[in-house]
């Protein structure tokens, strides 16, 4: 829940999203990670800035912290579990344990 987590921890999640996402590249060439410590910056003494609710800013970048480890995890599981694209009738047959006959 976005209230539970301080601001300093949500901001560290972000980065480290970020970091898992390009891990080749300085977080200060990725142009999304500047727009978020930039609003970050923003934000830093109030989120009721620009009449927001209370809370809306940590419940916006909880919720995108949440958005970017999905999608990491959707990734890791299509590369484990992704299919192979169409099988053929004999390997769709050993798949569940039959066997073809033979002519």
């Amino acid at each position: 829940m976005a209230s539970s987590m301080s601001s300093r921890r949500l901001f560290q999640e972000l980065s480290k999203e970020f970091k898992r996402m390009h891990p080749k590249v300085k977080l200060d060439d990725v142009p999304a990670f500047n727009h978020m410590t930039a609003q970050f910056k923003k934000f830093k003494t109030t989120g009721k800035l620009l009449c927001r609710a209370d809370n809306e800013v940590h419940y916006v970048a909880d919720s995108y912290r949440c958005m970017l480890q999905s999608t990491r995890k959707h990734e890791e599981l299509i590369q484990i579990y992704g299919g192979k694209g169409d099988r053929s009738i004999e390997e769709s047959a050993n798949l569940v344990g039959l066997n073809l006959p033979k002519c």
